[in-house]
């Protein structure tokens, strides 16, 4: 032992500083006490801004347990100072580091610890199962004002009330943990202040119960990332609730990342999360993406994974407030291989949940699954479809509530809807298919809302129900295609088939558009079962058209046919003649007759009325 006036005794004030600044750091070393363990008033370790003193705990010869006790410890008041914690127990009811502007303060734990195969723990975390121990009874603040860092590459950390780093608004905090332990009440990394967390391994619990590891229900207990970052690449981590905003961000690589209630990303500010590589984030409530005007992201790649055992809200706000919430998730790269990528699961999506809020989503690669998923809830939302497979066992909605807007965009992967795809419920909602596969249980387009069938394949196993604009060119696969709205076959112009029945009620529109007399010139529709016609039949020109007397087009074909259309031509100067025979619909142009000869008898007649009033006269 080194200690300049002797070893420390119960009831001590411990200072380490320098005597002369030019001496440069130093070390006290502090080993075997055996069993006479102190209980300090508080422990000071301050050197200059150049020179720290390093107050060092390790191993005796004897291997004699080494313990004290402390009311408060502060490395790095004004100037530096470091702490080696390489064995022994310490407890204290509160420890910073780097208290003042421009100081610096350094502890160091660490110890033979290994980590359990199992989640189980031990009967109990303490320091039987370590060589080093460290336990704050109340707050451990890294970097207050000053500069602070705290690394542990083993041991068990307990921190019974709050872990910050970053403190105030000065202060720079970091804490790298590497093996070994860390529980605490909560963890603030950026307070007032910046802060980083970098995990490489061991065990980090946030609001759980060190000696079960069940999160504790009777207080709130979060992991909150202001202004700073948690890296994570490995170990695991497991929190009750979590917010990451203020500019926070959040890094995972690998490991375990496991939140027991609500994780809020972007809260009133911008928040994000990135997971790569092996990385795994299970959510077992809420994920809330941009809450009361904060904008919230997801990015995930390679084989990272999410599950979300709750909802997943891109873009809310809470009742009553009036702030809105923007959230953004992106799902995997183009340059993914068609056969990897991420994996995305929750109970239900909702993107924009509530009014002037929105949400977007946009999976390049990977599996999506969800149990149901709206687009556009009380806000705007819009899902791109460049890959990837996306499987929702319940109903797909866009523009789910009045006034809301809602927006599929598929390009590529596949689509698998198990029940309803409802486009624009009570709002209005658009979805564009130039790619891909949609596959569905039954689909609605409603008033004021589309579908744009542009490539790709479409399959609904019971009924396609439009009150909007359908319009396309392709093969639909469906039982039933009942048309109330507007149906327009081709993409100006083009072929669209129906592979089972064909209805039209007396609100429906078949609009054909003609561009030559060339069969790839004009639209068609062609039903593989049974077409029943009412409404209206819209003939419009393509391209300047104009048809000439006699021009044929046959735009309807069927098994079989019955029923007529109005018709209602946008072409003027020419009369349409509608054949419905051999189950086929075909239009025939005739002039409009000129009134040219009426013309011609106009005087006659007028000198036949004069002459008729003189004779009455």
């Amino acid at each position: 032992m080194n200690w300049d006036n002797g070893v420390p005794v119960t009831g001590s004030r411990v200072v380490l500083s320098l005597p002369d600044a030019n001496n440069g750091d130093y070390t006290v070393v502090y080993d075997v006490l055996g069993d006479d363990f102190p209980k300090l008033t508080d422990i000071i370790i301050n050197g200059s801004t150049d020179f720290q003193p390093i107050l060092q705990l390790q191993k005796g010869t004897d291997s004699s347990p080494l313990y004290f006790e402390s009311a408060s410890m502060l490395v790095g008041d004004t100037g530096k100072g470091s702490l080696v914690h390489e064995y022994g127990t310490v407890e204290t009811q509160s420890l910073i580091l780097g208290d003042d502007t421009d100081s610096v303060g350094r502890y160091a734990i660490s110890g033979e610890f290994k980590l359990p195969d199992e989640i189980e723990a031990p009967a109990e975390w303490g320091p039987d199962q370590t060589d080093s121990f460290l336990g704050v009874l109340g707050n451990l603040l890294v970097g207050n004002a000053g500069d602070g860092a705290f690394s542990q590459q083993g041991g068990i950390v307990i921190v019974k009330d709050d872990l910050i780093l970053g403190s105030t608004f000065t202060g720079e905090g970091s804490y790298t943990l590497a093996n070994g332990v860390l529980w605490t009440g909560n963890t603030v990394v950026g307070g007032d202040g910046t802060g980083l967390f970098t995990q490489s391994g061991g065990l980090h619990l946030i609001g759980f119960d060190p000696f079960n590891l069940t999160p504790i229900e009777s207080e709130e207990h979060t992991l909150v990332v202001n202004a700073g970052s948690y890296d994570m690449s490995d170990g695991r981590l497991l929190v009750s609730s979590e917010i990451i905003g203020n500019g926070g961000q959040f890094l995972q690589s690998d490991g375990e990342h496991h939140v027991y209630k609500n994780m809020v990303v972007g809260s009133a500010s911008a928040g994000s999360i990135t997971l790569s590589d092996q990385a795994k984030l299970v959510v077992e409530s809420d994920i809330l993406l941009g809450l009361n005007g904060g904008e919230g992201s997801v990015s995930l790649d390679n084989t990272a994974s999410l599950r979300v055992n709750g909802n997943m809200l891109l873009g809310m706000r809470e009742p009553g407030g009036s702030e809105s919430g923007n959230g953004i998730v992106i799902q995997g790269s183009e340059q993914t291989s068609a056969e990897g990528g991420p994996s995305v699961s929750a109970g239900s999506v909702i993107l924009g949940n509530d009014a002037t809020t929105t949400g977007a989503y946009t999976l390049h690669s990977g599996t999506f699954t969800a149990g149901g998923v709206v687009v556009g809830q009380g806000g705007s939302g819009t899902f791109r479809q460049t890959g990837g497979v996306a499987a929702i066992r319940g109903n797909l909605e866009l523009g789910a509530v009045f006034d809301s807007i809602g927006t599929y965009e598929l390009s590529s992967g596949s689509l698998d809807v198990s029940g309803l795809e409802h486009i624009g419920g009570k709002g209005t909602a658009t979805f564009t298919q130039t790619g891909g596969s949609n596959t569905a249980g039954s689909m609605t387009v409603g008033t004021g809302s589309n579908y744009s069938f542009q490539g790709g394949s479409l399959t609904v196993t019971d009924t396609i129900n439009n009150y909007g604009l359908f319009q396309g060119a392709g093969e639909i696969n469906v039982e039933t295609f009942n048309n109330d709205g507007t149906l327009a076959p081709g993409n100006s112009p083009g072929t669209l088939s129906i592979t089972g029945d064909f209805n039209q009620g007396s609100e429906g529109i078949l609009a054909i558009e003609l561009g030559g007399t060339q069969p790839s010139l004009f639209d068609t529709l062609n039903i593989m079962g049974e077409a029943n016609l009412a409404g209206t039949l819209l003939i419009e020109s393509w391209d300047n058209f104009m048809p000439k007397a006699g021009d044929s087009f046959t735009i309807l074909t069927a098994q079989n046919l019955s029923g007529q259309f109005l018709i209602d031509s946008k072409i003027t100067g020419i009369n349409w003649i509608a054949s419905y025979r051999d189950n086929k619909v075909s239009l025939t142009a005739s002039s409009v007759p000129l009134p040219g000869a009426a013309l011609l008898l106009a005087p006659v007649l007028l000198g036949l009325v004069g002459f008729r009033r003189k004779l009455a006269a």
